[in-house]
């Protein structure tokens, strides 16, 4: 018996080890990669406390791919604007696939700044051929468009991750221990 449980010994400590390192891989992502995750919702929540009033940057660009449908219902009128409606729509299905995706915040940016060019060059082309009551219409879509264009350049978010990283992310021992999470660290919007 004094043979089997010595060589049993070795196994035991193996399976402790094994034990406390899973306990505590399983505990950093749950205390960091929570805060990450936490982190990360504020695209699409706002920031706690922010200011934001939980409308988040995520929001604001679904409220921008929405004009945008509305606007090329408008544009589909009219052939002479078939160029602009095209790059628009390409830039709107762009931004709503990503958007859709969630994963890359700077392709998301990239694309939203695209939108607002075609966005542009769609309403300018297209005013002066509308409706009375079209042109209208497109000043309110427009309205839209701004409006959303402003709470995104004004949104807390990017100044919230900076912080997360500063207090968090890149204090030890997160700074290390944040390659053993699953969750991503959040990205900035820009």
């Amino acid at each position: 018996m004094a043979k089997h449980s010595g060589a049993s010994r070795p196994i035991l400590i193996i399976i402790a080890v094994a034990v406390i390192l899973l306990a505590f891989y399983i505990g950093v992502n749950r205390s960091l990669g929570g805060k990450m995750e936490e982190a990360a919702a504020a695209f699409t929540n706002g920031v706690p406390g922010g200011g934001d009033y939980g409308v988040g940057i995520s929001r604001q660009l679904k409220a921008r791919i929405d004009a945008c449908n509305s606007m090329q219902t408008l544009a589909a009128k009219y052939e002479a604007v078939l160029q602009e409606y095209s790059a628009l729509r390409f830039a709107r299905n762009e931004l709503y696939d990503l958007w859709l995706d969630g994963k890359d915040l700077h392709a998301m940016y990239e694309a939203d700044q695209r939108l607002t060019e075609k966005f542009a060059a769609l309403y300018d082309k297209l005013y002066p051929l509308a409706t009375p009551k079209q042109r209208g219409e497109m000043e309110d879509i427009k309205s839209v468009m701004d409006n959303a264009r402003r709470e995104i350049d004004e949104s807390p978010y990017n100044d919230y991750i900076a912080e997360f990283y500063r207090t968090v992310l890149d204090r030890f021992p997160a700074s290390v221990l944040k390659r053993l999470c699953r969750a991503k660290p959040p990205q900035y919007f820009r």
